[in-house]
């Protein structure tokens, strides 16, 4: 299965590689968050795969949705590119938390196990930060 989708749409002939943000962010979690308990961080870095896993399946399964997947992924390495700095803003963290979930509702028709997903990920972030 190819993760990278052509679109002669509103997208115009572009290239949309869905899941290689989500590789990098899988890395950076399991790397970095240092005040992380080790199995939040294990936990947090399963919850993203599983992500990975199925926005990879979006080019195939539901064409339309590719740029809505590609926001989504790139949401969520927002969301831990802030929780990971060496002082999380947690109003940030909140503010991206919620860009993340509203990106997931767009795709979680299409996909409802996303729309599972993505509360269980803002919270494991939540008690990391908090």
């Amino acid at each position: 299965m190819s993760n990278s989708f052509t679109n002669s749409g509103s997208i115009s002939g572009s290239n949309i590689n869905i899941g290689s943000t989500l590789t990098n962010v899988v890395q950076s979690v399991r790397n970095g968050l240092p005040s992380a308990d080790p199995s939040d961080r294990e936990t947090l870095a399963k919850l993203l795969e599983d992500l990975q896993t199925q926005l990879k399946s979006v080019p195939e399964q539901v064409p339309n949705q590719t740029k809505d997947a590609a926001t989504l992924e790139r949401r969520a390495k927002e969301l831990i590119d802030e929780a990971s700095a060496e002082e999380p803003d947690k109003v940030e963290v909140e503010e991206r938390s919620n860009k993340f979930k509203k990106a997931a509702e767009n795709i979680g028709k299409a996909l409802p196990v996303v729309a599972g997903l993505v509360p269980q990920i803002v919270s494991i972030i939540g008690n990391i930060i908090k």
